[in-house]
């Protein structure tokens, strides 16, 4: 329990922005430049 809590932060934004990579291509920097 302990250590998904711990992980879950580090793991979910990875996923998110490879995810938006995965649909917006090499343009996802553009149009989120927050992801960086």
């Amino acid at each position: 329990m302990v250590f998904g809590m711990l992980v879950a932060p580090v793991v979910i934004p990875v996923v998110g922005y490879t995810r938006h990579q995965w649909i917006f291509g090499r343009d996802a920097r553009k149009i989120h430049p927050r992801l960086m």
